[in-house]
């Protein structure tokens, strides 16, 4: 293993002594494509759904002032016409009517009489507007609306409060509608423009805290699968993404740790090999033990106890005893296995750690 490799370490602000490998196929969607793609949809909807109440809201306000507007202007011409109607003079009536006719807002006006009648006593209507509908008998006095004119309607009453007649007005809104097409575009830009800053700034975010991270694991294990076994995750969060790259690093340790002891296994065996058979008795002591059956024996060498942490810390029999504890219902491949793995956890082992870890069962 070259110098390089062993210096190996992938960082969360994504520096890297190698090139990461490309773990993507050419047509497959990223995880990053996939939560913009998201983002954007999520984004886009609630806009949509902002845009249109806000231009909903819009258009009302227009209404309700015009509306407002159109209701007291309606209400002084049934008084001006109030005393014109009752001494019967249709000339001041007339002229009373086209002096409306200076107002650009006003498309049509006309007044009938108090008895059900389709002729007006007065009326006057620009080009395009349709024909005034006399007010039905049951019809109340108000402001009805439609998409392009407002229809004001009121009852001219004489000194005695005795109905003289109904006047009703007609009001274009061409020049609110043209008012609302133009905040409607403006804001609709508006919109567009917050939800782009939007979805980039999410994108952004989710490349720098969710894609980024997760690739930086994906790029050291692939380079762990390839023989580094000093590739690491270097950890600066503390979230989900964070406890992966913990796990990973935890991981890696028990590989090379596993390495590691099979390489000095092999080495050891070699040397058995080459050496021929010793006599040791002489640095044996013999005892006796009474198993019961499901007791577990542990023999391990002292690469086991002798572990250290980075902070020097040996990993000790009592540790070792609890992790046996632990696990002591479990098969013997699970036993020897956890206690590896919790050793190789703990430290980078100074000598070689064997364990033989046996369960008596009766006969």
């Amino acid at each position: 293993m070259t110098p390089s490799a062993l210096n190996r370490r992938v960082s969360w602000d994504g520096r890297e002594g190698t090139n990461a490998p490309r773990l993507r196929s050419r047509w497959r969607f990223s995880l990053g494509s996939r939560l913009a793609a998201i983002t954007s949809l999520v984004l886009v909807a609630v806009s949509t759904t902002v845009f249109i109440k806000l231009t909903a809201r819009d258009r009302a306000k227009l209404i309700a002032a015009k509306s407002s507007a159109a209701a007291m202007l309606t209400e002084l011409l049934a008084k001006e016409l109030s005393a014109a109607i009752d001494f019967d003079d249709l000339d001041d009536v007339l002229a009373t009517l086209n002096y409306l006719r200076g107002n650009p807002d006003i498309v049509g006006v006309a007044v009938w009489p108090p008895r059900a009648s389709s002729e007006p006593m007065g009326t006057w209507a620009r080009p395009a507007t349709p024909a005034l509908e006399p007010p039905r008998a049951d019809e109340v006095d108000g402001v009805t609306a439609s998409p392009e004119r407002l229809v004001a309607t009121r009852t001219v009453l004489g000194r005695r409060r005795t109905q003289l007649g109904r006047v009703r007005v007609v009001f274009t809104l061409a020049p609110e509608n043209a008012a609302f097409r133009t905040d409607r575009w403006q804001l609709f830009w508006v919109t567009v423009a917050l939800t782009a800053a939007a979805a980039l700034a999410l994108g952004l975010l989710a490349r720098r805290y969710v894609v980024g991270p997760i690739r930086r694991v994906a790029s050291a294990a692939t380079a762990l699968a390839d023989g580094d076994l000093s590739a690491r995750v270097e950890i600066s969060t503390d979230d989900e993404i964070a406890d992966l790259a913990k796990a990973f690093n935890v991981m890696g340790e028990a590989v090379r740790f596993r390495e590691e002891r099979l390489h000095k296994e092999l080495e050891l065996a070699k040397r058995i090999q080459t050496s021929g058979r010793r006599d040791i008795r002489h640095a044996t002591v013999d005892t006796k033990l009474q198993l019961r059956p499901g007791d577990v024996m542990l023999l391990y060498t002292d690469g086991a106890t002798e572990t250290r942490s980075e902070s020097g810390e040996m990993f000790g029999f009592d540790r070792l005893w609890r992790e046996l504890e632990r696990v002591r219902e479990e098969p013997v491949s699970k036993i020897q296995e956890h206690l590896l793995f919790a050793i190789g956890g703990w430290g980078i082992p100074e000598d070689d750690v064997t364990l033989l870890v046996a369960r008596y069962v009766a006969p």
